[in-house]
């Protein structure tokens, strides 16, 4: 195959190297080119390209796209039925911390790890951990989910107040405080939209805004250190230094299903305005705009035309028949959109069981990675400050804390659970699980959001009062197994029963 032209053959007598790259370049274009989505022909015309760092191309678009879902919160409820669905499940009643300190011998430390938790039990009080006194350390994570969703990123400030037992405060911080401005520092660090950072992208500083109560903000940014500083994002691409809501890929679906269902609901109202138009002949509309009347339709009602005038009713187009198909459809695009099913966001349970079970295990597995994001970059920092404040108060007995610190900085966050929808199957499932060695009672419990130890603690309590009071509960006679047996064997043996039939 012939390539190049008389053009390459001339321009390789006097530059052989740019020949050369020439030739390269229309290479590996005839390449790309084999490859339907890089076409550059008509039918791709309205496909945008984006090119260039993750800021570069962020950056105008983050403060449109935040304002926008900030809207959408508030007026929309199907942005609302995604954003509670987020929030319900990976935060739900709270995350809280389990410590798991242990001993040399491998124990748990039983002293140590009760001292943390009741003193973190006494800290999440709204007078300890937050600054401003009002929310309690679990409303904390319900609103700092849902500012994650809708704003894309978190910024939180570590505040030492001596006045309080254990000094910790927490206080939240807007986005737009962030002064979204690029410089120097004068250690010649440089600033990505107000983030200090160095060369690998590590934060030193965050150059933020003073802003009074009323809302009035100071035009002069202050650093401040990034150990003192939260930041909650999720980091899509290297070069991203900042966070963007989740909602950007399909806001605009849901701006558009408002509008259409709002434009529905006007021509629904229309059509039910029931109007009837009196029409003249030519030569009587001189004389019935002098007289324009109109009047009102009442049940039963006969009326009588003058001579030549005749009656027309108005009937508004519109298509009622297709309004909820649209909407289901592009309800399905958009919760595909932010990862979780159709069912969830609209409330809209359809299908039989193991349908329905298979959606809610699905959107499980979007929820866990999401809790563990959560741990990882927000509850686990507040945690090991936590632990230090305790272990500086001498509220913690760790002699070596400095030389071993996350020895003591151990801890599991217990998750919301989730309900079963067949309690039944699920709990026989679980049981058979423990029975053969896979799974703990630990992780049994976790999954429906209670502590393990708690549970046997309760229930050693309950078994004692009980017998204290000379009651016998058929929930406490199967100590050896057997009556547990051969409630097992007779739901198999009617299952089996069910089959054959």
């Amino acid at each position: 195959m012939k390539m190049g032209s008389w053009i390459d053959t001339v321009i390789s007598v006097f530059a052989p190297g740019t020949a050369a790259r020439r030739t390269s370049n229309r290479i590996c274009y005839n390449e790309l080119r084999n490859y339907e989505a890089a076409n550059m022909g008509r039918l791709h015309d309205d496909w945008g390209m984006v090119h260039g760092s993750a800021e570069e191309t962020d950056k105008l678009s983050r403060p449109i796209l935040r304002a926008r879902a900030r809207n959408l919160e508030l007026n929309s409820d199907m942005a609302e039925g995604i954003i509670g669905a987020i929030v319900r499940n990976v935060i739900g009643t709270g995350i809280r911390p389990q410590a798991r300190i242990t001993t040399q011998d491998g124990d748990m430390d039983e002293e140590r790890n009760k001292a943390l938790e009741d003193a973190w039990k006494i800290w999440r009080k709204p007078e300890n951990c937050d600054v401003s006194e009002q929310q309690s350390f679990e409303e904390m994570e319900e609103m700092i989910c849902r500012r994650f969703i809708v704003d894309g990123e978190v910024f939180g400030h570590f505040v030492m107040n001596e006045d309080k037992p254990y000094m910790l405060q927490l206080q939240f911080i807007e986005p737009e405080r962030v002064q979204a401005f690029d410089a120097y520092s004068k250690d010649g660090n440089q600033i990505v939209s107000g983030i200090e950072m160095t060369k690998a992208f590590k934060p030193v500083n965050y150059w933020i805004l003073e802003q009074e109560p009323l809302g009035y903000t100071s035009y002069q940014a202050k650093p401040y250190p990034a150990d003192t500083i939260l930041h909650l994002w999720k980091r899509q691409r290297p070069t991203q230094v900042r966070g963007i809501t989740i909602l950007a890929r399909v806001m605009n679906k849901i701006h558009q299903v408002d509008a259409y269902l709002n434009a529905d609901l006007i021509a629904a109202r229309a059509a039910a305005s029931y109007v009837a138009f009196i029409t003249t002949p030519h030569a009587a509309v001189e004389r019935s705009r002098k007289k324009a009347k109109t009047a009102e339709l009442k049940p039963g009602m006969v009326g009588y035309l003058n001579p030549g005038e005749s009656v027309t009713f108005g009937e508004p187009n519109r298509n009622a028949s297709g309004v909820a198909e649209y909407t289901k459809v592009m309800s399905r695009k958009i919760a595909t959109g932010v990862d979780v099913s159709y069912d969830l966001v609209s409330r809209d349970i359809t299908g039989n069981f193991s349908a329905a079970r298979q959606n809610l295990l699905e959107d499980r597995k979007s929820f866990e990675p999401l809790q563990q994001f959560f741990v990882d970059h927000f509850l686990q920092k507040i945690w090991e400050k936590f632990v230090t404040i305790c272990y500086l108060k001498g509220i913690l007995n760790a002699p070596d804390f400095n030389e071993n610190p996350e020895k003591y900085y151990a801890v599991r966050w217990q998750t919301p659970g989730w309900s079963w929808i067949d309690p039944t199957k699920e709990i026989k499932a679980q049981k058979e699980a423990l029975r053969a060695g896979i799974t703990s009672l630990s992780d049994v419990c976790g999954s429906q959001g209670v502590d393990w130890e708690e549970v046997l603690q309760q229930q050693a309590m309950e078994r004692k009062k009980a017998q204290e009071l000379g009651l016998e509960l058929d929930i406490f006679t199967n100590d050896t197994g057997t009556t547990d047996d051969k409630s097992d064997k007779d739901e198999e043996e009617s299952d089996d029963g069910k089959e054959e039939k």
